[in-house]
């Protein structure tokens, strides 16, 4: 089916009411449940259009990038950490986690638009000898050693030249977000990991503003060292 009744859409969906159907995200980087077409993104987050009509025009003008490429097709999933850019108005923006709305556009400048998180999900190794990093979007970074590089680890990836920038561990002490369940948007340092069967599994505990958050470690990403190494808020 190429649309979704509304009923079955995300509750953190912001839909029109008087409507059954809605659009229904194409496969891509980002799961159905955790992402926002990107036409409702241009019309329900940012205002940008007023109606889905406006917004395919807009799309296909070429007037929207996603991740520094211009993204056309209104279906196209838009999920935590994706930077999209207005090309006729210059501005940016980091799809951030929320506990409120759970995807929130923040504004960012030129510098900080230039570089995406993306969590190392696994790895592989390839024809050659090079180690490939699979990554959390469906991205890839191949290298020469993938020892370094750990699994759920985030690197920052430049968006100009797809070169790795800095990387930062899953270990306690470092500084999280929660991308994903009840707690999505809660972010400060990683106090703890309770070891389970399974380690995506795990028990995180976060610590922000006085407040200790718990969620599964799979729900977890970092972004900095002692302090966040992105704009959070």
């Amino acid at each position: 089916m190429t649309h979704l009744r509304r009923s079955l859409a995300p509750g953190w969906w912001s839909l029109e009411k008087g409507y059954s159907w809605t659009v229904r995200p194409r496969p891509g980087p980002h799961g159905a449940r955790e992402s926002l077409p990107l036409g409702l993104v241009l019309r329900n987050l940012l205002g940008y259009v007023s109606t889905l009509e406006e917004a395919r025009k807009v799309l296909g003008a070429g007037q929207v990038k996603v991740d520094g490429k211009v993204r056309r097709d209104y279906k196209y999933p838009v999920g935590a950490m994706d930077i999209l850019e207005l090309v006729p108005t210059g501005e940016r923006f980091r799809m951030l986690p929320d506990p409120v709305k759970f995807l929130r556009p923040a504004p960012l400048g030129q510098e900080d638009a230039v570089v995406k998180v993306r969590r190392i999900e696994n790895k592989t190794v390839v024809k050659g000898g090079l180690v490939q990093l699979n990554l959390s979007d469906g991205y890839n970074v191949l290298v020469n050693d993938g020892k370094e590089y750990e699994t759920l680890g985030s690197l920052f990836i430049s968006l100009t030249d797809g070169k790795i920038v800095d990387y930062v561990p899953m270990k306690p002490g470092s500084y999280a977000i929660i991308v994903s369940g009840s707690n999505a948007g809660r972010h400060g340092v990683l106090k703890s990991i309770i070891t389970t069967m399974r380690r995506r599994e795990a028990i995180a505990s976060i610590e922000g503003d006085g407040t200790e958050y718990r969620t599964v470690l799979d729900h977890v990403l970092m972004i900095g060292r002692d302090a966040p190494l992105i704009k959070v808020n």
